[in-house]
């Protein structure tokens, strides 16, 4: 589909350059790259109340999908699904051509192909989506608001998107060393020596640089050895950023919220401020806050917040996040990971607190919190992935007499919560069958 210009030349000029990220398509017979954001378990548990199939004609837009990660993704994931499909959307010919190449490697059939810009959307005439996935892409257009009021007039009643845009204070040495290319590059015109320039500067800059800080505690940005990557951080001719009250007031003005906690890979905790303070009269004090207030307390307490990364849904949509009150929903740990419960359980009968672990026969290395508990153990060890929460805490009350189910569920809730933040514990209704793991998903390259 040809394109009207409805686009920022220098920035679509970059993408037929330099398409982000650098991927090679033959990569795709060794690895799946799958984020957890768009993993059906976390959005079936985030977005669907955990009651979504993704059967029946399911649609999901990848929304200026550059090289590909995220539409392979969920085209892998949807590939034995009746009726589901995804489109892909970006206006680089270039990157398109990358992700492709990426689905003919996988074999995948599911794919509707669309190279135009996000802002054309209302014209042309694609339907209705259930999720749309954007990610870093509208901190790159000159009117974000027009972006995503544009994602939204083709989102389904009920439906859900998953957005990420630049955060402004993890970003601090990124947009210092942005401002200084700027001053060296001047008027030059060639990317690859601009790019030369960068990668000059970034081996002088002196250890207590605000970037270097940045990739000493923060952790490296790990494309920096690419041009794509390289221009993409410190050269982009349109970036900008948001605090996380900025996001808020954004979704407000389009019509939008947040389906649940901002943040994954852990950091929903870094929007908490009983994260970082401990006086328990101060933390009272902000608990009386808005929700987005206390979340930009937390943001500005951690500085370390780089994207945000969230679920939204339309201003009026009711709750999309799978509760444990609803007591036929099955905690599992999701298709990432079998966890080794009953350790976990040995684990929590030998502690006086909760404790955060990191499970390190898993390539990623997931990491999360254990809540303190009388039952936690005793819940850890009915967790089997098929009994229902009703299931699971009359199994623990049958082990501890004279106990109400209520102090059962707290326990549970804390239990729950910590796992979840960790991306290793989501619901799923019972009417919904487990979804194919990830390690079986790897193995369909073509």
């Amino acid at each position: 589909m040809s394109q009207n210009g409805n686009y920022l030349p220098d920035v679509r000029t970059q993408y037929e350059q330099y398409p982000y990220p650098e991927r090679d398509p033959q990569d795709e017979r060794k690895r799946l790259i799958v984020s957890h954001q768009a993993r059906l378990d976390s959005v079936n548990h985030h977005c669907f109340n955990g009651r979504q199939d993704f059967a029946n004609g399911f649609r999901v837009l990848s929304a200026g999908g550059g090289t590909g990660d995220g539409l392979i993704a969920w085209a892998e994931q949807l590939r034995d699904k009746p009726g589901a499909r995804v489109t892909y959307l970006d206006m680089s010919t270039a990157s398109a051509q990358i992700a492709r190449k990426r689905a003919e490697v996988r074999g995948l059939q599911n794919i509707d192909w669309i190279e135009d810009s996000i802002l054309n959307l209302p014209n042309l005439d694609v339907g209705l989506f259930d999720f749309i996935d954007c990610t870093g892409v509208l901190h790159h257009l000159e009117d974000p608001d027009a972006g995503l009021r544009a994602l939204l007039s083709v989102l389904k009643p009920g439906g859900a998107m998953f957005v990420m845009v630049y955060a402004t204070y993890g970003r601090t040495g990124i947009y210092q060393v942005q401002n200084l290319m700027r001053m060296i590059n001047g008027e030059e015109d060639s990317a690859a020596v601009k790019i030369r320039n960068t990668r000059e500067v970034l081996n002088s800059l002196p250890g207590q640089h605000w970037f270097n800080a940045g990739q000493r505690f923060l952790g490296g940005y790990s494309d920096l050895g690419n041009d794509a990557g390289t221009f993409d951080l410190f050269l982009h001719t349109q970036d900008r950023a948001y605090s996380i009250l900025e996001v808020h007031d954004w979704l407000e003005r389009c019509g939008m919220k947040l389906a649940s906690e901002p943040g994954t890979y852990y950091r929903q905790l870094q929007y908490l401020p009983e994260t970082f303070l401990k006086d328990r009269a101060l933390l009272e004090k902000i608990g009386k806050y808005p929700l987005k207030q206390q979340q930009a307390i937390g943001e500005a307490l951690s500085g370390e917040i780089f994207k945000h990364e969230f679920y939204a849904v339309r201003h009026d949509a009711a709750e999309t996040v799978a509760r444990l009150t609803d007591e036929g929903m099955v905690p599992w740990s999701g298709i990432g990971h079998v966890l080794p419960l009953d350790q976990l359980a040995n684990i929590a009968e030998a502690q006086n607190d909760a404790f955060t672990i990191t499970l390190d026969q898993f390539p990623d290395k997931p990491r999360f919190s254990v809540a303190k508990g009388t039952f936690v153990a005793s819940l850890l060890r009915a967790i089997d992935g098929t009994r229902t929460v009703d299931q699971i805490v009359t199994a623990v009350a049958e082990k501890h007499a004279n106990t109400s189910r209520d102090a059962i569920m707290a326990d549970f809730e804390r239990l729950f919560i910590g796992m979840n933040r960790g991306h290793v514990m989501y619901l799923r209704h019972e009417s919904v069958a487990p979804f194919t793991p990830l390690h079986e998903l790897m193995s369909k390259a073509g």
